[in-house]
């Protein structure tokens, strides 16, 4: 898509940010999570750190959602963003080209500006989600919460923790999925989850 573009890198990888912007998610992570239906950067590999792709969930011939984090399309064809003016000149494909060159030291001020203003939008989804659904509920409103992947916001941080094995479900947590209660229902102290399930669980007794 793309051919003879060269650009100077100003920065170091992934530093030097833009004090407006904090994305919390590298590329590397968003490759390796899922993004895009695997058909992102398939064909521009050497521009970018070989490491990004050593996990990255890529499809070689065809866009394939199933590969997206939360397994749903949440995408719009380029035509769309084109007609709608969204993209640069020096970046055809969007918004993640524009990161994934910014991440590793291309700096252009006034284009920088427009996409770190468009990224900072995208917080009213964020806003949307923790209104709406449920803690840790991954059901709830997945194609808003797969755009946000896309757009470097970690969504929901507990979830993604756990599927990269950083972290665990507490002991209420835990419980509650395994009498088949809503992760809601193991929120408060240990106490109130206990009387919590005096009240709405048949506890069978167990003879001695």
């Amino acid at each position: 898509m793309q051919s003879d573009y060269q650009y100077e890198r100003v920065a170091p990888i992934g530093r030097n940010f833009h004090p407006d912007f904090h994305p919390e998610l590298t590329p590397k992570q968003m490759l390796e999570l899922g993004v895009f239906c695997g058909k992102y950067m398939t064909d521009t590999r050497k521009e970018f750190p070989s490491s990004w792709f050593t996990r990255a969930k890529l499809s070689l011939y065809s866009r394939d959602c199933s590969l997206n984090y939360f397994g749903v399309d949440a995408s719009q064809p380029l035509s769309v963003w084109r007609k709608k003016g969204w993209i640069h000149s020096e970046d055809p494909r969007g918004w993640f080209q524009w990161y994934c060159r910014y991440y590793i030291g291309r700096r252009m001020p006034e284009e920088d500006a427009r996409q770190i203003r468009r990224w900072k939008a995208m917080r009213r989804h964020v806003a949307q989600i923790k209104r709406h659904c449920e803690h840790q509920d991954q059901t709830c409103r997945k194609r808003q919460r797969q755009a946000l992947l896309h757009w470097a916001y970690e969504q929901p941080k507990d979830l993604i923790a756990r599927r990269q094995g950083r972290t665990r479900d507490s002991p209420n947590v835990f419980f509650a999925r395994f009498l088949g209660l809503r992760p809601s229902a193991a929120r408060g102290s240990a106490a109130d989850f206990a009387n919590g399930l005096v009240k709405n669980v048949s506890l069978i007794p167990i003879s001695s």
